[in-house]
């Protein structure tokens, strides 16, 4: 998914200005694909982290725990492995 172009130096400004902002963005779009609403916050989060470790979604909740929440950051290839076991989940699932 592209959001602008970061080899601009005025776009990886405006990215790194809005990275939350961003975020967020592409977080809801998927969410409305799926038709799940989106919560502002997260209270649960320790609990969603430890069912997507018991279906074999994530392999290391701890990190999760620690990384996915506000103010922090997730690499992108764990953030992409994420993503690609959701989508191969659903997947199973229709």
């Amino acid at each position: 998914m592209e959001v602008a172009f970061h080899d601009s130096a005025e776009d990886a400004e405006w990215i790194m200005s809005n990275i939350e902002l961003i975020g967020t963005a592409i977080a809801k779009g998927i969410l409305r694909y799926f038709d799940i609403s989106f919560e502002e916050t997260n209270t649960n989060i320790r609990s969603d982290i430890d069912i997507l470790y018991k279906l074999g979604i994530i392999n290391v909740p701890e990190y999760w725990n620690e990384n996915a929440v506000k103010g922090k950051t997730v690499l992108g290839e764990y953030a992409a492995t994420l993503i690609k076991r959701m989508v191969a989940f659903l997947n199973d699932r229709r």
